[in-house]
């Protein structure tokens, strides 16, 4: 009995280890555009086809990873995907208040960028931590 469980917990690492491969591409695009995104708030620089771009990789990125089977995700690494989930469902926000120019304080926008920052910053190490544990290289 206890080599059946051990040996389905294997079958389930591995089958997350191959689900999560895939989506980490989406993971690593996703967060490559967000680090320029930031920049370009940064530098004042006009948004409109980046906003766009971000939406589409966003939206394929979250539905990446919510295809994942949660049933499958490793319990050493169960909260680090879901915050990663949490973060990637914030994205958006960022991108909203931008294009929408619902923020017009000064101080107030530069909150809301290094806010930005740090939830890629923690994506990333989000990210980071789960390729460590399943033994990805990243590419």
């Amino acid at each position: 009995m206890k080599m059946e469980f051990s040996q389905n917990k294997k079958e389930r690492k591995e089958i997350f280890k191959r689900e999560y491969r895939e989506a980490e591409r989406w993971v690593s695009i996703s967060l490559k555009q967000l680090k320029v995104f930031h920049s370009s708030l940064e530098k004042k620089l006009s948004m409109g086809p980046l906003e766009q771009v971000n939406d589409k990789l966003l939206e394929k990125t979250r539905e990446r990873l919510g295809n994942i089977s949660l049933s499958n995700v490793p319990d050493k690494i169960d909260e680090d995907f879901d915050a990663l989930k949490y973060e990637f469902s914030g994205f958006d926000f960022y991108i909203d208040i931008n294009k929408n120019e619902l923020i017009s304080n000064e101080e107030d926008k530069e909150q809301l960028k290094k806010e930005l920052y740090e939830s890629i910053e923690r994506a990333e190490e989000l990210n980071n931590q789960i390729l460590e544990f399943l033994n990805i290289k990243k590419e």
